[in-house]
């Protein structure tokens, strides 16, 4: 599992929840638009709380699933 934020503070909450559940993470510090996503690369991809999703983003992200890949977006600012 990777995940990624902008807030060395958010790393540090999620790297200490990972070891209190005894799930091994892999975390970047980097925003939304300079994580390299890659292509084929991932089964799920979790975007949550970030800027409205602009088409580039939102192929970046399709290119980034693996077939058959899911990507789950949450973002509460309409």
């Amino acid at each position: 599992m990777t995940g990624f934020d902008p807030a060395d503070e958010g790393i540090r909450i999620a790297e200490e929840s990972a070891r209190k559940a005894g799930v091994k993470i892999h975390t970047v510090v980097a925003r939304d638009d300079e994580f390299d996503y890659g292509n084929d690369r991932w089964d799920l991809i979790v975007v949550t709380y970030v800027r409205l999703m602009t088409e580039a983003d939102a192929e970046r992200l399709w290119n980034a699933l693996k077939p058959g890949g899911i990507v789950v977006y949450e973002n509460a600012a309409l």
